[in-house]
């Protein structure tokens, strides 16, 4: 297991979690947007939704290279 997928199963994990934070499940370290506003330079008034779309573009980056570079080492 590389950086990489820990890294993506991190994102995975926030992004789900804040699914179930915007359906009212609260996790036991209290809100879960100001601990991530710092970590990807976010502001912590901003929406679920945008937390989201930040999160899966990451994912989306992340799964892009991989694909790259196993294409180029194919």
């Amino acid at each position: 297991m590389t950086a990489e997928h820990v890294t993506y199963y991190m994102l995975a994990s926030q992004k789900q979690q804040l699914k179930l934070e915007s359906k009212g499940l609260m996790s036991s370290g209290g809100a879960l947007r100001p601990r991530l506003a710092a970590q990807h330079g976010l502001k912590p008034r901003d929406s679920r939704e945008k937390y989201i779309e930040v999160i899966q573009a990451k994912m989306d980056a992340i799964l892009s290279a991989r694909q790259a570079e196993v294409e180029g080492g194919a």
